[in-house]
């Protein structure tokens, strides 16, 4: 579980969504969608982190016919 609070979450989204629309061109109307994205990114941050399954190793087949002694 996430030990930060959805308002600590959206207050941190809004500072990174203001320090964006400093360096960027982001028109007002679009600034809500930026926070957003932001808190979305943030949460995902704060969720466990589920094991994606290695595939197996295929082991290597005979190349070619076995020498004759």
């Amino acid at each position: 579980m996430s030990d930060v609070s959805s308002p600590a979450l959206y207050a941190l989204a809004a500072k990174i969504a203001i320090s964006y629309a400093r360096t960027h061109t982001v028109p007002a109307d679009a600034l809500p969608g930026v926070i957003q994205q932001a808190f979305r990114g943030l949460t995902r941050c704060t969720q466990p982190v589920t094991a994606t399954p290695v595939p197996a190793k295929k082991m290597p087949g005979r190349v070619g016919r076995p020498r004759k002694s």
